[in-house]
């Protein structure tokens, strides 16, 4: 089979229970992408910003993430559970243009941030 992630192909042992539903990544991209919940806790004035990230310290291509989205349903789980703060999701296109948002959101005290990968929000802080 070929791996999603990596487009090398590996093989599979095909069981009964695994017939229909084969392993879609190999062995080496299911141990290196394996979800986290990241957090980050950024003390800004009148607030907080706290941002949420699924992986750490990767370097992920398009069709990478593209594929590897289907794990913000962990973050989706989270979102439930927190209070009624604003929301905004990053990925890598609209990182671009990330100080472009500061002005839509500067009046709310608590603003959580979720992504795929970790970005350095860090440098934005200015903006805050």
């Amino acid at each position: 089979m070929k791996c999603k992630l990596c487009d090398n192909y590996y093989i599979v042992d095909l069981k009964l229970y695994n017939l229909f539903n084969p392993p879609e990544l190999c062995e080496t991209c299911s141990l290196e992408y394996i979800p986290h919940v990241y957090q980050e806790i950024i003390p800004v004035s009148g607030g907080l910003v706290t941002y949420y990230y699924l992986y750490d310290d990767v370097k992920l291509n398009m069709k990478q993430e593209e594929y590897l989205e289907k794990n913000f349903k962990i973050l989706f789980k989270k979102m439930e559970k927190l209070t009624r703060n604003i929301t905004l999701f990053i990925d890598s296109k609209s990182i671009k243009n990330f100080s472009e948002y500061f002005p839509l959101i500067i009046n709310f005290k608590n603003i959580n941030f979720y992504s795929l990968k970790r970005h350095n929000l860090i440098k934005y802080i200015d903006y805050f």
